[in-house]
């Protein structure tokens, strides 16, 4: 899975097996470790959530998670739609941007 971060778009390209494994599993997780210590890591996920509305967002102890409604995530998966997209309020002068792609060769 591969993150891009550009003011405030977060974007996110899912691998075919990572998208099988998002519909499948409910989950794929990466982490970048930025020092020695196990401590130093940005995680980033995407989830799907069987109640969820709306594609959310969350930034918690150096995690970033997006969550997936689960129904969008199995329509996206299994048809031409190459990718998902919002924006979530953040203050009310900010807005973050949220992309989510299919990355197939």
């Amino acid at each position: 899975m591969k993150l891009r971060i550009r003011g405030n778009t977060v974007r996110l390209r899912l691998t075919q097996g990572e998208l099988n494994q998002l519909v499948e599993k409910g989950s794929v997780e990466e982490r970048t470790t930025f020092g020695p210590t196990a401590g130093e890591q940005l995680v980033y996920a995407i989830v799907t959530n069987a109640s969820a509305t709306a594609i959310v967002t969350t930034f918690l102890g150096g995690r970033l998670e997006i969550a997936v409604p689960q129904a969008d995530a199995r329509t996206w998966a299994t048809t031409d739609q190459v990718g998902l997209e919002v924006e979530q309020t953040v203050s009310s002068a900010d807005n973050l941007c949220v992309l989510i792609e299919k990355d197939f060769a």
